[in-house]
């Protein structure tokens, strides 16, 4: 027997009422799939980092936020149509922001970004 994935994807609008629909699409599907309360609360938060970002930077219309449910991994992924970026993982001197990919650095066991098309994924094992 085939272990069971669970794929699921949400399209979104690039507006800021939109961080919260996504991470509660998310939360729903991670309730689906079971997974156990830590891994779900990191990745929720990871979820809304990562929304957020294509909210304020993403070019076009919207962006789509893709999870992937494995018996040994989840892997988040946030499409947008911005121009990609270089990842800055330290927060700003200011205090002002910079803490979403810091919080990823921390919390995922792999992550990435792909320029083209812009996709910044992450991975947490479970």
């Amino acid at each position: 027997m085939t272990p069971q994935v669970l794929e699921l994807r949400f399209r979104h609008s690039a507006r800021p009422a939109a961080i919260g629909r996504a991470r509660h699409d998310v939360e729903d599907a991670l309730q689906l799939a079971d997974v156990d309360p830590r891994t779900s609360g990191d990745v929720m938060l990871l979820a809304s980092e990562l929304v957020t970002n294509a909210v304020r930077h993403a070019r076009g219309a919207g962006f789509e936020v893709r999870l992937e449910v494995r018996p040994d991994a989840l892997r988040l992924e946030v499409h947008d149509e911005g121009a990609g970026f270089i990842p800055e993982i330290a927060p700003s001197n200011d205090g002002t922001g910079g803490y979403g990919l810091y919080l990823v650095e921390k919390l995922a066991d792999r992550w990435g970004v792909d320029r083209d098309p812009g996709v910044i994924w992450l991975e947490v094992d479970r």
